[in-house]
């Protein structure tokens, strides 16, 4: 919920960045360098509602255009005791975001439980998470994770792949209280 907020501040904020920056300086450059990010924005703003929403490939061309604002700031600014220190600010928020952002990096089981907390029907997360799980022995947390899969109905080939998972764990001996080939042979 939280976290909404704070991604609307930072777009309007950046937004405000943009046209006081064009303003300030009369640098058409602004505006064009804003409206590439902005264009190649388009696609991916769920104007039209798609199916794998959660892409960062698709901020890779966006970003030339945030790169270009950020250039021609810096030229415009050179010789400001103001842009060093905004400079020196720009680093320190980078790093420390970085940083932060670096521990879901751990392992896959902390990628695919903070994307499945980002992103709870993103249904492909919750089956990656669930192998993971599986992987470590807590069955019972990936039998869940499965069945939310289940629950979902995406009838992209996750719901086969969660099946299939599922058929697995209950088949196999080695999975103690939840060893059950009736049920493992139902799915």
């Amino acid at each position: 919920g939280g976290d909404w907020a704070l991604y609307i501040f930072i777009a309007v904020a950046v937004i405000g960045l943009i046209v006081w920056l064009g303003y300030r300086y009369r640098n058409p450059w602004y505006w064009v360098w804003g409206l590439w990010a902005l264009l190649f924005l388009l696609p991916v703003l769920q104007i039209i509602p798609r199916i794998n929403f959660v892409n960062d490939r698709y901020l890779y061309i966006p970003l030339v255009g945030l790169a270009g604002i950020l250039a021609e700031a810096l030229w415009d600014l050179k010789d400001s005791k103001q842009m060093r220190y905004g400079a020196m600010a720009l680093v320190a928020v980078c790093a420390v975001t970085s940083f932060m952002r670096g521990t879901v990096w751990a392992s896959n089981e902390v990628l695919w439980e903070d994307t499945v907390a980002k992103n709870p029907l993103n249904a492909l997360a919750r089956n990656n998470w669930a192998q993971e799980l599986q992987k470590k022995g807590q069955l019972d947390r990936a039998v869940e994770q499965y069945q939310l899969v289940l629950e979902y109905g995406r009838q992209d080939g996750t719901d086969n792949l969660a099946y299939n998972n599922l058929a697995n764990i209950y088949s196999a001996p080695e999975s103690g209280p939840l060893f059950d080939l009736n049920k493992s042979r139902s799915l």
